[in-house]
């Protein structure tokens, strides 16, 4: 048996149960605070199995750093592909989530021998470690919130080692503003013009202010060829969020809960002094933002009265980039 296929039976025998994840919170801009029990719904497993071969996972053995770790969702996905005994550190400028990291991980790898993780409080774009010391380096959803994303991707390299890989989980939010629903036929083009420059200054106004490009995927590939890395793959998550009746599913119904406590608690997508700060330094004006707001509540509503009568669908489609790229062999930082 080659490793290869070593590496595809072992991730199938360490399929794990995640573990429950914390509800939404506000006032932070960390990817984690948005998002509930859907974020365990993001990704199929043999589409990662194949990235992790392609990437050759089952050669690292020694440290692999989550950057932006939150509660390890990302990380604790890869390290089953990984050999175990290998070292997972966890960074994160806001101290609460490396510990969460590590719980996550305890919880899903404690019965692996020699598997551990530790955490490390730091920023993206200045990691406390040494130059050289890591396999893989890796985030998701984090470049969404630097400012200098270029920076920090030059930072995970930096800490890479020679031939060590650097991958980058990033999407294209904007992409959202323009899939249809079984509402979207009957609404006037201006109507949906309208949702589309809204949200557009929504992003070009959080880039404004230094809070991060929130389709930076798109510009992923370009970062990793302007810093240096090699190699560098381009690849898009096969995954959808579909809500189709009768919303059954462990995974609608978690897609469905985390929209109502989006609305009903203000967060997330419905937050609305983030919504008039974002767009006001887009460019936008109030009446941009209140036509917006009366026009999502009005969906909202549709969008309820249909659920209840069993009548609403949708592909649940997004863009989420998964770029790759190497270290120099030769490489000294």
């Amino acid at each position: 048996m080659n490793k290869r296929t070593r590496s595809s039976a072992k991730s199938k025998k360490s399929r794990v149960v995640s573990p429950p994840e914390p509800a939404a919170q506000s006032g932070s801009l960390h990817s984690e605070t948005y998002f509930g029990p859907q974020r365990a719904f993001w990704w199929n497993a043999d589409f990662l199995e194949l990235l992790a071969n392609r990437w050759r996972l089952f050669d690292v053995a020694s440290v692999v750093v989550d950057v932006g770790c939150g509660i390890g969702h990302w990380s604790c996905l890869i390290y089953r592909h990984v050999r175990p005994g290998t070292r997972l550190i966890c960074v994160d400028k806001e101290a609460a989530w490396p510990t969460k990291a590590i719980q996550r991980f305890s919880q899903l790898y404690s019965s692996i021998t020699g598997s551990q993780a530790s955490g490390l409080v730091g920023d993206a774009t200045c990691l406390p470690l040494h130059d050289n010391s890591a396999d893989l380096v890796t985030c998701q959803t984090l470049l969404v919130h630097v400012a200098d994303p270029a920076g920090a991707v030059r930072e995970m390299q930096r800490i890479a080692k020679p031939g060590g890989l650097v991958v980058c989980a990033e999407p294209n939010n904007l992409f959202g503003a323009v899939v249809a629903d079984c509402f979207t036929a009957s609404l006037s083009t201006e109507d949906l013009v309208d949702n589309y420059e809204f949200w557009l200054r929504y992003e070009r106004g959080k880039a404004a202010l230094g809070l991060g490009n929130n389709s930076i995927g798109d510009l992923l590939p370009s970062i990793f060829a302007q810093v240096g890395l090699e190699d560098v793959s381009v690849y898009l998550s096969d995954k959808t969020n579909p809500l189709l009746p009768p919303y059954s599913t462990d995974e609608q119904k978690a897609l469905l809960a985390q929209e109502k406590e989006w609305e009903q608690s203000r967060s997330g997508p419905w937050d609305h002094d983030e919504l008039k700060k974002y767009v006001y330094a887009g460019g936008g004006s109030q009446l941009m933002i209140d036509n917006y707001l009366r026009l999502a509540k009005e969906r909202a509503n549709l969008k309820q009265v249909a659920i209840s009568d069993e009548q609403y669908c949708d592909a649940g489609a997004a863009v989420m980039y998964v770029v790759s790229g190497r270290k120099h062999p030769m490489a000294c930082s």
